[in-house]
C-alpha cells in the first residue's frame, strides 16, 4: 500500500477506497471516513479521527495486520506541510 502525503486528499481518499480489511471493524471505521470525507468534514481532523480509532485497536492487540499496516501509513509525518504549520505558530 502506497501513500504519498497526506496533505493530498483525493489520494488519501482514494486508498481508503481501496483498502479493504477482512476484520469487519476496521472496515467500518474506515467507511466512517470515507463518509466525513464525502460530507465535507475537515481532512485533518477525519485523518486524526480514524487514526485514533486505529490506535485504540492497536493498544488493545485486537488490530490486523493490514490495519496496523493502514495505521502505520497514516501516521506518517509529512514534514514540508507540518514543519510549515509549525513555523506559522512561532510568530
Amino acid at each position: 500500500m502506497f501513500f504519498k502525503h497526506h496533505t493530498n486528499n483525493p489520494d488519501i481518499v482514494d486508498i481508503l477506497e481501496r483498502t479493504n480489511l477482512k476484520e469487519n471493524n476496521e472496515q467500518e471505521l474506515i467507511d466512517k471516513a470515507l463518509i466525513n470525507f464525502k460530507s465535507g468534514t475537515n481532512h485533518h481532523q477525519a485523518i486524526k479521527q480514524l487514526k485514533s480509532q486505529l490506535q485504540v485497536l492497536a493498544v488493545q492487540q485486537k488490530l490486523s495486520p493490514e490495519g496496523l499496516k493502514l495505521l502505520q501509513t497514516l501516521s506518517k509525518p509529512n514534514f514540508p506541510n507540518d514543519l510549515a504549520r509549525s513555523s506559522m505558530t512561532w510568530f
